[in-house]
């Protein structure tokens, strides 16, 4: 559905007449809250022993369960006129992930559980935006482009080091003036991660090697609400 949000921006351009010009032109920073929810899954899980009675690698299956996150965002960017209606930005977005844990369970050939966490900590977003001055004041907008996901894990206790998933952002939102350079907006993001390992290894007190090695890959949904500043066309020469 994301992805059909996205083409009302561009759809609305195509049918519209061109009339006063947008307020939404030059740079611009934004602060949001909200929700996100996270989804991993898990292909080709193993648990690997290296030494001890039942050395060897064993196959295991995961579950994850989804994740409901408070979210906060910053970004700056920058729109730019293309006609009198439509415009074409650039923006880089930070998102700090503030709370939420994944429980893993894996689970062998033999029905024996271990119990680990999956956590996003943090992504940054590169995006170009298209968008539509609806009025001079008002303005709708997509977002196409890069995300970087940092997240940790561990297995029985014992952590892996952070680790970079790289993937896609698509969403689209809404800006209205409140006054002068000061907005309000609300938009809607979707996120898709491609796999990437995460290896985790302990030594257990009688002193068996075990390291578990997964292959993750991971989608989400945000949504949320802030507010931005734009500078006046005055001082941004524009």
């Amino acid at each position: 559905m994301t992805k059909h949000f996205l083409l009302v921006p561009l759809l609305l351009w195509a049918g519209a007449s061109a009339s006063a010009q947008s307020a939404f032109k030059g740079f611009y920073a934004t602060a949001g809250v909200g929700m996100d929810t996270f989804s991993p899954a898990a292909d080709d899980v193993t648990l690997s022993i290296k030494n001890g009675p039942l050395a060897g690698t064993y196959a295991r299956t995961t579950t994850y369960p989804r994740a409901v996150d408070l979210t906060g965002t910053l970004s700056v960017g920058s729109l730019s006129a293309i006609t009198k209606k439509f415009l074409l930005g650039i923006g880089v977005e930070y998102e700090l992930i503030g709370s939420g844990t994944d429980s893993v369970t894996t689970v062998g050939a033999r029905g024996n559980p271990t119990y680990s966490t999956y956590r996003q900590t943090s992504h940054y977003n590169v995006f170009l935006s298209p968008a539509y001055a609806l009025r001079e004041d008002k303005l709708v907008y997509g977002k196409i482009g890069y995300s970087n996901s940092t997240s940790e894990a561990d297995f029985d206790g014992a952590e892996s080091p952070e680790h970079i998933a790289e993937g896609a952002i698509l969403g689209a939102g809404y800006r209205q003036i409140v006054s002068g350079g000061l907005f309000f907006f609300g938009e809607a993001n979707y996120f898709h991660y491609l796999p990437t390992d995460y290896i985790v290894t302990t030594l257990t007190r009688d002193g068996v090697l075990y390291t578990s090695d997964s292959k993750i890959s991971s989608k989400g949904f945000s949504a949320q609400v802030g507010i931005g500043y734009t500078l006046p066309r005055s001082l941004t020469g524009k």
